[in-house]
Parts: C-alpha cells; structure tokens; sequence
C-alpha cells in the first residue's frame, strides 16, 4: 500500500529500518506535488499518522493550506450572503411591484457593499448616522412590517402609520 505525504514534507527517515526517503523535484528543481512511498516497513510506522494519507485524494492540507481554506470559505460566504441579499431586495421589489406599490428607486440609485468600504482614509459619518433626513430615508426603504419588528424590538409602540414608526425610529436612534 502507497501512503502520500502532506505537500510540506520532503524527507522521511525511519529510524527502525534506517530507511530515508525523499521527496522527488522535477527538472526545474520544483518539487513533485504529490509523493508517495511504497515501502512496506515505513508504511508500517507511518500508517497512523495525520500528515499521510492512504489515498492520493485525500492528502491531508497543511496548516498553511488549512487557514487558507478557511479563509476561502468565510469569503465564499459572504459572497454568497452579498448575492442572497440583493436577491431578496430584488424579490422584496417585484412584491411590492406586484401589490401596484412600485417604489419610487431608480436601480442606479441602489448599492450593495459589504466590509470596510471606506478604508483607513473613511470620512467621519457619525454626522450623518444622527441626521434626522439620512435617518428617516433609511427607515423609508423599509416596509412597515419590517419597521413594526423592529419597533417591538427596541421597545417603542407599534401603533400608528409607516410615517409614524419611521419618525420614532428617527427620535431614537437621535437619542441615543
């Protein structure tokens, strides 16, 4: 049976049997990616350790090549949360293009980002996070089903038309 080294190992000696075993290069001096020994004493003292693996499909990552998969995959999730939202806002669109209530949003005017847009170099917005006209038009985009929820949440009174919810949000996000 052939066991495969993990991609950061290039030498195995077993002290045993005194057996040394190399990774291979390749003409320009690269090492061979994949590397497996057929050498039936190592692969007795190999066999139960993680950094090989019994089939060339499964060779386990090393820890570099691990963190990098979990990056890869936290970037692919949030990939994936940035398309689901604009889906939703896209289908939370045509809803209420279905009721005759289309909103008054040119396309253009929408925009999706996602981390820290801005940079080390972002401007100050806690101006504009208390400005009651940029408050108001972020609640605005809401339905009032959505603005209802969050009213529940922040303890306010869930009474009253949109304009009437959208202004207690304004007066609380002001006061706090």
């Amino acid at each position: 049976m052939t066991l495969y080294a993990r991609s950061d190992i290039l030498v195995h000696h077993n002290g045993i049997t005194g057996h040394t075993h190399r990774r291979p290069s390749k003409g320009d001096g690269t090492y061979v990616p994949i590397w497996g020994i057929d050498c039936p004493p190592c692969e007795a003292t190999l066999g139960g350790d993680p950094a090989w693996s019994a089939s060339r499909y499964k060779i386990p990552l090393t820890p570099d090549e691990e963190q990098e998969a979990i990056d890869t995959k936290a970037a692919a999730e949030a990939a994936m949360h940035q398309a689901q939202m604009a889906i939703a806002r896209d289908a939370a669109i045509q809803a209420a293009a279905a009721r005759g209530a289309v909103p008054d949003i040119d396309p253009d005017d929408v925009a999706v980002t996602s981390g820290d847009d801005g940079g080390p170099a972002a401007l100050d917005d806690s101006a504009l996070r208390t400005d009651p006209d940029v408050l108001a038009a972020n609640y605005a985009a809401q339905n009032k089903t959505d603005l209802k929820d969050l009213a529940r949440d922040r303890g306010l009174a869930v009474s009253g038309s949109r304009e009437d919810l959208i202004a207690r949000h304004v007066e609380f996000d002001q006061q706090q």
